[in-house]
């Protein structure tokens, strides 16, 4: 029950910290597509949350009219958008009818990535109602066709997510917490944080044992080392334990069945699954550098990325904390975004 409030508390943070995102971001830069960049996101956000089946329209046609998520199967869309006024709903409408998207679809899902101003009016040519939390509904017919039209923003995400099983919420929770830094990746660097978060307190003894060390100097000498790898660890800012967790967790991915020394990839490849640009990947090298957890020599020769974090004996102990942790069903995500070094106790 308190992991469940913890991961909502999570979401909502995270949500709501991409809301005032795109707001600043709108409103005072002028970036008007950020809705754009942000459909890949929320597409697999609600294929995760509904169970559904959206696909980006655009790469059907580019400026796909009226629409920017289809679900074909469950005859579902979505725009997605950043203004939350009536005349944005009109027109969304009006796109949706003129291009007879009825035919192919039987919602229409209007998206505020935002907050929505709609409130019902007698006036008003479409009549919608209040169904659930502050989503607004109403039956449309035409040609002989009728379908669905809803209206919710981000605060409804957020209630919908909260009334969800807890294994959808951890899902979801997952989800935002590995993908929303993409979002906002140069929004959340303009804060600095004075000093690392504190450290759990741990011992390492089933790691050591695991070394085969039962000499009581050795066995200091090795946590002494731990605790230098956690120290650098957690001096990275959240981003930099993002982006190491994100190498370690894909390099596992691909190492599924066997267990190599040599933790190295492409770059690229971890640069793909977080959607950041050539300038932030190379940020994000030279803090794992500064933490002495990167082979500069194998990045500039070979241009491939190997983690690495020596022991006073010249040993490789990140790949020996990262196999022991994959061998022995210990949480490599809680390890490292924490940090929390108790997984090898």
């Amino acid at each position: 029950m308190i992991r469940r409030l913890e991961e909502i508390e999570d979401i909502m943070k995270g949500i709501s910290l991409l809301q005032y995102y795109i707001k600043f971001s709108s409103n005072k830069l002028g970036l008007h597509d950020i809705n754009k960049a942000c459909e890949p996101f929320f597409c697999e956000l609600f294929n995760i949350l509904w169970d559904t089946k959206y696909k980006r329209l655009e790469y059907e046609e580019k400026n796909y009219p009226g629409i920017d998520l289809g679900d074909k199967k469950n005859r579902f869309s979505i725009q997605i958008t950043t203004d939350g006024s009536k005349q944005k709903l009109w027109n969304t409408i009006e796109k949706f009818e003129s291009h007879k998207l009825y035919k192919k679809y039987d919602l229409l899902l209007h998206f505020v990535v935002g907050e929505k101003h709609y409130s019902v009016k007698k006036s008003d040519e479409i009549q919608f109602k209040k169904v659930k939390h502050n989503i607004f509904l109403t039956n449309r017919k035409t040609d002989d066709f009728e379908y669905k039209i809803q209206i919710m923003d981000l605060m409804d995400l957020i209630l919908l997510i909260d009334e969800e099983e807890s294994n959808k919420v951890s899902n979801v929770h997952k989800f935002i917490s590995e993908n929303i830094n993409a979002q906002i990746e140069g929004f959340q660097r303009q804060l600095y944080k004075i000093e690392p978060k504190r450290l759990n307190r741990f011992t390492a003894n089933a790691f050591i044992n695991s070394c085969g060390i039962t000499n009581p100097v050795e066995r200091k000498e090795i946590l002494k080392d731990i605790q230098n790898l956690a120290e650098n660890i957690n001096e990275l800012d959240e981003n930099g334990r993002r982006f190491l967790y994100r190498v370690l967790a894909t390099y596992k991915n691909k190492k599924s069945t066997s267990y190599n020394r040599d933790i190295i990839m492409d770059p690229r490849v971890v640069q793909r699954h977080l959607g950041i640009g050539d300038e932030i990947l190379q940020t994000e090298l030279k803090l794992l550098d500064h933490a002495e957890l990167l082979d500069v020599d194998t990045l500039e020769y070979d241009g491939m990325l190997k983690l690495r974090y020596y022991d006073a004996e010249g040993n490789d102990l990140l790949s020996d904390v990262y196999n022991f942790c994959l061998a022995n069903n210990r949480s490599l995500e809680k390890l490292i975004l924490v940090p929390d070094f108790s997984q090898l106790d």
